[in-house]
């Protein structure tokens, strides 16, 4: 099997689909492992809707901008809040899903006790996700001349390559982290440890990739849709500016809503697909015995066990 990473946007759009078919039905025995994605999904929504709002205040009239602000800033705590938050809820949605692999169905109260012997873990995971995502924004910046185009490249040289690895990292921490109460620092020596001694039929899991730029390529086309519609409208009803931007917010704030809908799926989804794959290797003589010849055919993308 070829890494994700390796195939084209079209077989990483089918791989895609694949895992957001296969993930739920192969440990949908257990509702719980659904609570964390539904979490993320409000989470996120109530965020993009404070923040949409706020801005909507803003061409409301000068009466309400102060509220706009309000909302802004609210809109910036809850962001690093959720840092953490979601931290907490990637692990709670490991272990979930490494305990139903093995023949249990615990709750997602359950996954109190683990949290509470990781905390220190969850805040030092939150904090490199902020660095990494603050030195994303740095490589997404645009920059103006000859100058700030070298730099661009510069950037992006050495940033791009650090963002790819811990997004990889990352998610072989959180089931070490969820699973197995491991530091950091020793899950950062066992996943090295761990790629020595896989499997070659399931070498291609490492290097995964399948979020970034399908998430891109599916929601891009529904903006252009959205954006063309309220063009459309504003130009056969020629509103004033403050009916347009009211347009405009709304159809912004529905591929949002879809954005991050489809984001939480998929971001969930790895966590499900890089603990059952860290679960097997480690763990396999836990698992359930029919549960481990699914979660075989599930990471090297066969569909020929029905995962119900």
């Amino acid at each position: 099997m070829r890494a994700i990473s390796e195939k084209s946007l079209a077989s990483k759009v089918q791989d895609t689909f694949f895992l957001l078919k296969n993930t739920y039905s192969l440990l949908g025995l257990n509702p719980a492992v659904f609570q964390p994605l539904i979490r993320i999904i409000f989470v996120s929504l109530t965020m993009t809707t404070i923040f949409w709002g706020s801005i909507l205040f803003f061409f409301l009239g000068a009466k309400l901008a102060p509220v706009g602000s309000i909302g802004i800033l609210i809109v910036i705590i809850l962001y690093f809040w959720s840092f953490f938050y979601f931290t907490e809820l990637k692990l709670r949605l490991s272990w979930l899903a490494c305990t139903t692999a093995c023949g249990t169905k615990p709750s997602f109260e359950q996954a109190q006790r683990m949290v509470d012997s990781v905390g220190g873990q969850i805040r030092l995971i939150a904090f490199i996700d902020m660095f990494f995502k603050y030195l994303g924004s740095i490589r997404d910046a645009e920059q103006q001349g000859i100058w700030g185009a070298i730099k661009k490249l510069l950037i992006d040289l050495m940033v791009q390559g650090a963002i790819e690895i811990w997004d990889l990292v990352n998610h072989y921490l959180i089931p070490a982290i969820a699973v197995d109460r491991l530091t950091i620092k020793t899950a950062v020596v066992q996943i090295k440890d761990l790629r020595n001694h896989v499997p070659s039929v399931l070498m291609g899991v490492f290097g995964i990739d399948f979020v970034g730029d399908v998430i891109v390529w599916l929601v891009m086309p529904l903006y252009l849709i959205l954006i063309g519609l309220a063009v459309g409208l504003i130009y056969l009803l020629n509103p004033s500016i403050q009916v347009s931007a009211m347009i405009i917010i709304a159809v912004l704030y529905i591929g949002s809503i879809f954005h991050q809908i489809l984001g939480a799926a998929v971001g969930t989804i790895k966590v499900i697909y890089f603990t059952l794959f860290y679960t097997l290797l480690r763990h396999p003589e836990q698992m359930d015995s029919g549960m481990k010849q699914k979660t075989n055919s599930f990471l090297n993308f066969k569909d020929s066990v029905q995962y119900s």
